[in-house]
């Protein structure tokens, strides 16, 4: 009997765990599907019934971070948190959602934490979030910022320069008697729209782009090749290899001033995961994109594939001074090839913020942050920069908008132009590098706008507004300090000057 009874508990248990297993793949299935809705109440479900604790509290707060809840995501997260052995990771969208509800001293506190365990270095000089956003508010008659009528109560995003129409992304409701809807959102798909441009801000109202272009799921954002004779469209297949929904990009052709209806997906395609957000350079020797493709630094990074006889070569990831551990989107290389993208990984006003990165020999500068009024604490993202490099378009969710997501229109009052300052340090006497030196510039305000040493050959460099004035000082044990001004002038008009500095043994 007592044999029998343990058979029949056993297996009992193991069809409750069998069914509880099912329900969690359920969930997850509807996660990865992008449904965070029936997600967000089956993860419920489960946390209330205590089965897996751990991850089904942090998958509901990714859920709601996910549906844009940043004070759910942020009351989930803290309970995250609170578990043993918590991945570090967790500390860092804790940090992210307090950003958005601009809670920067509690985003500190848990940012803090996520560089002390996981052995990051904190990517700009001051780890005070307070004068950080400060530091990025006082620039804030750099740019002008003008809402368009083209906006509907629903989402628009993903402005694209074609001709001199705009072309955009949008889930507005469509005429007709067939009406598809996105189960994960419950609206309507994306759909590409264009509308003629008058002035910067004065724009015909939208129809339908391309409609023989349009596929049956989500379309956009794109972007076209230097003739305006190739477009590459951001689309969602119905299902991957893995069961998830991706994100591809196909490739049309415009022939007798038609684009043509037949697509090819473009040679970088994979059913395991999504790229997305195509820009190209404008000699078209450079295609950049978005992916989440296995080896990345984080959730979505930016990386680049060099096209040579019309053939693209496999994809390199730009990097640490690019990626991060969240995500990075919406690439767009203007004119001079310097590098705007949409990042919630750098230290930003919350959510997705826009930065810019400067071409060099060698890749590209560290991510600068473009400040208030372009970024907000709200999503700011998926900038474009017209020919004229002082005029372009935006989209953000900040308050006072028609819909969702709105784009916007900005003028660049006062250029945005950095210089980098380079330098070796050695002692004075015996002209020895000095490695480890403390290099603390501080603007004419007396805030930390960067903290760097010195490597084995005394080298350090900074990148700096060109149009500012900062306080140098050197700092090395045994060594006494020495302290320097560089002026606006010194920088004005230059891409770099470099500095000799000695120091003085005590």
């Amino acid at each position: 009997m007592k044999k029998y009874l343990l058979f029949l508990f056993l297996s009992i248990f193991s069809i409750t765990l069998s069914a509880q297993n099912k329900e969690l793949t359920k969930a997850d299935n509807y996660y990865n599907q992008y449904n965070y809705n029936k997600a967000l109440k089956a993860y419920q479900k489960l946390a209330n019934d205590g089965i897996s604790l751990f991850y089904t509290t942090n998958k509901i707060a990714e859920c709601y971070s996910s549906m844009g809840d940043a004070q759910n995501a942020v009351i989930w997260y803290k309970k995250a948190v609170q578990f043993p052995d918590v991945d570090y990771k967790i500390y860092y969208h804790l940090a992210l959602e307090l950003k958005k509800l601009e809670q920067y001293d509690q985003a500190q506190m848990y940012m803090n934490k996520y560089y002390t365990l996981s052995g990051h270095t904190f990517p700009f000089g001051s780890n005070d979030y307070n004068k950080y956003v400060q530091l990025l508010s006082m620039d804030s008659s750099r740019f002008e910022i003008y809402p368009l009528k083209i906006n509907s109560p629903a989402s628009e995003f993903g402005p694209a320069i074609y001709a001199n129409k705009l072309i955009f992304s949008s889930n507005r409701p469509k005429k007709g008697l067939v009406k598809r809807g996105d189960v994960r959102t419950n609206k309507p798909f994306f759909s590409l729209y264009e509308s003629t441009r008058v002035t910067l801000t004065e724009l015909n109202n939208p129809s339908i782009f391309a409609h023989q272009l349009n596929s049956d799921l989500n379309n956009g954002p794109i972007c076209f090749n230097q003739n305006d004779r190739l477009m590459f469209i951001t689309q969602n297949t119905e299902k991957s290899g893995s069961g998830k929904v991706r994100l591809t990009i196909v490739l049309s052709k415009k022939e007798k001033g038609k684009w043509q209806k037949e697509t090819e997906e473009i040679p970088l395609t994979n059913l395991d995961y999504s790229i997305a957000h195509p820009s190209m350079t404008l000699d078209g020797k450079r295609f950049f994109f978005t992916s989440d493709m296995p080896g990345g630094q984080g959730g979505m990074d930016l990386y680049v594939s060099e096209i040579k006889n019309g053939v693209m070569s496999p994809p390199r990831n730009l990097g640490a001074q690019i990626n991060t551990a969240g995500n990075e989107l919406f690439p767009f290389l203007d004119r001079e090839n310097k590098l705007y993208f949409t990042s919630d990984g750098h230290p930003g006003l919350g959510g997705y913020d826009i930065f810019i990165a400067i071409p060099l020999d060698a890749g590209y500068s560290p991510a600068f942050n473009m400040g208030y009024p372009l970024n907000t604490s709200a999503d700011d993202f998926s900038l474009v920069i017209m020919d004229n490099q002082r005029t372009g378009y935006l989209a953000s969710n900040r308050p006072g908008g028609k819909g969702e997501d709105d784009i916007y229109a900005f003028r660049i009052i006062d250029p945005l132009n950095y210089c980098q300052v380079k330098g070796t340090i050695t002692n004075e006497v015996t002209r020895q590098p000095l490695a480890q030196v403390t290099v603390t510039i501080k603007n004419d305000t007396g805030i930390v706008v960067d903290q760097i040493q010195s490597n084995s050959d005394g080298f350090f460099h900074s990148f700096l507004k060109s149009d500012g004035q900062y306080q140098f000082e050197f700092r090395k044990r045994y060594y006494y300090p020495v302290t320097g001004q560089v002026k606006q002038e010194d920088l004005y008009n230059k891409e770099f000057i470099e500095l000799d500095i000695g120091l003085q043994e005590k």
